[in-house]
């Protein structure tokens, strides 16, 4: 693997955060047109479950209180934010071209006569979206993607397809039109990827979503959207060769590069090492140093973080498979993140930012650093029955076994579990309702496969905080989480060294949480 040293330094660029402290009550004052702190005397919205028990729902969401006392799944719809109440030109079923606001959505809607697709397309730019971005007013996935839908015929498709998975919380009996619409995106995408032209972006959004929702509609031991990654790859590839000529940077720079580095480590523990396509390249390593610390709506101001955890990802899965390890490796890997300090403007962002930052670090010690105490420990154990052999008497015997003991490296388990704390104390402080746990999913699993026998009250938030991911984006992966995390616990509370990777290799499952 080629390394270099990376010295990042983070410059801060103030911007004020729009998170709404209290979904719940906006929707409600938006939606009733009542005061703050009126209720309305019945449910109109509640949860699955609760409509099934027949009993009235608080709608509180993501999670009804019903729902997090009784510690099960709560389904409800997305709720709608402040500035899409407000928004004349959402009314996307208006036929006729006028001079008002409505114009502009009609404009990109009128080649759709299906009204099943102008829902699914409303119920994408509406609610839908609001799982890939961190602030949903701010949200360049929603309304503002309608001006590419001409560039790109596939995106529409796309969308739909997402769209109709998402309505139905991905749901494996309810997904004929969301493989119909994929079906169709990618069959768009093939005839796209042959001539680009200028429609580089539009199409990259195209891939990832298609590639995305592959990973969301499989099951865990089915493609995962591995080529679809790849063809992003190439996409981007093509978007810095046209830098490397001396091109002015397109709008649309800052938030390509991020989205693909944040898919490229969501996906780096999990693709075969011998498959990874090489992320520390020049080219890649200079549009981060441009991009910096911007504020981008997928990932916050964690762009940099990603690239890093991306390299670390694919040395893990290498370790993994090869039992070969690199300390100078390891030990850029290491400095690098450690070094990196996350932009503080926004608590939460900057929360978040540390957290993946601790994923890196954290698997770079329980898969790395632990299999060196695992290899020694087994070092010991074979001179230790080498030598019992040559024991002449019983006694001797015993006293050989009382003698020898695993090589357990204490300093490197309390660290690892220390860490491993602090992320999901902290993650889990995050009030439910904020729209940045979208991101908890990937740093919240490592962090929680770590926990001790000890920690039995942060493996309850570690599945609570599963539980509020599923309702919030309705994404099947956090629930797989909630399968296997126990799994790893009891293997880990009965003295086995073994990491969330090595388990996951083992039941050959590829799940992608981001």
């Amino acid at each position: 693997m080629k390394t270099r040293q990376i010295r990042f330094r983070p410059w801060c660029q103030p911007r004020q955060a729009t998170h709404s402290n209290d979904v719940a009550s906006v929707v409600m004052m938006q939606m009733d047109g009542e005061p703050k702190g009126k209720t309305t005397s019945r449910s109109r919205s509640g949860c699955t479950e609760c409509k099934r028990r027949r009993v009235k729902c608080d709608e509180t969401f993501p999670i009804c209180t019903r729902c997090r006392k009784r510690g099960s799944i709560c389904q409800s719809a997305p709720r709608l934010t402040k500035w899409q109440h407000e928004a004349p030109w959402i009314k996307i079923n208006v036929h006729r071209r006028s001079s008002s606001s409505t114009s502009f959505a009609e404009h990109h809607i009128s080649g759709i006569t299906s009204s099943d697709d102008k829902d699914l397309l409303r119920y994408w730019l509406e609610k839908a979206s609001q799982i890939m971005v961190i602030d949903p007013d701010e949200n360049p996935l929603s309304f503002p993607i309608l001006e590419y839908l001409e560039q790109s015929p596939s995106l529409r498709h796309a969308l739909q397809s997402v769209g109709a998975a998402h309505r139905n919380f991905f749901d494996p009996n309810k997904l004929s039109k969301c493989l119909e619409e994929r079906s169709s995106a990618l069959r768009l995408i093939i005839d796209e990827l042959a001539c680009p032209g200028d429609n580089l972006f539009p199409l990259f959004l195209s891939v990832l979503l298609v590639g995305l929702s592959t990973a969301w509609t499989n099951s865990p031991t089915a493609d995962f959207g591995q080529q679809h990654l790849r063809g992003a790859r190439a996409l981007v590839d093509s978007l810095l060769r046209d830098q490397s000529t001396g091109e002015t940077r397109p709008p649309y720079f800052n938030l390509m590069i991020g989205a693909y580095l944040y898919w490229d480590m969501s996906m780096a523990f999990l693709i075969p090492h011998q498959s990874q396509m090489p992320l520390n390249t020049d080219e890649m390593y200079t549009a981060v140093l441009d991009v910096g610390q911007e504020y981008h709506p997928i990932g916050g101001y964690s762009t940099e973080i990603f690239y890093l955890v991306g390299n670390v990802g694919r040395y893990c899965r290498s370790v993994v498979e090869t039992g070969v390890r690199d300390e100078m490796v390891e030990a850029a890997l290491e400095n690098e993140m450690k070094k990196w300090e996350p932009n503080c403007d926004d608590p939460q962002l900057s929360i978040m930012s540390g957290a993946f930052r601790s994923h890196g670090l954290i698997n770079m010690a329980a898969i790395c650093y632990r299999r060196q105490a695992v290899d020694d420990t087994i070092r010991e154990a074979t001179q230790s029955a080498m030598l019992m052999l040559d024991a002449e008497t019983e006694d001797d015997m015993e006293w050989w076994q009382d003698v020898w003991s695993p090589s357990i490296d204490h300093e490197l388990e309390a660290d690892i579990r220390s860490r491993a704390l602090t992320v999901v104390r902290d993650l889990t402080a995050i009030p439910a309702h904020y729209a940045c746990i979208n991101l908890q999913a990937i740093p919240l699993f490592t962090a929680g496969s770590e926990l001790t026998m000890e920690d039995t009250e942060e493996r309850e938030l570690v599945q609570q905080r599963f539980r509020e991911l599923y309702s919030l984006n309705h994404l099947r992966a956090n629930m797989a989480a909630l399968e296997i995390l126990p799994e790893i616990w009891e293997r880990r509370d009965a003295g086995e060294a073994i990491s969330w990777l090595e388990v996951m290799i083992e039941k050959d499952w590829h799940i992608m949480l981001g």
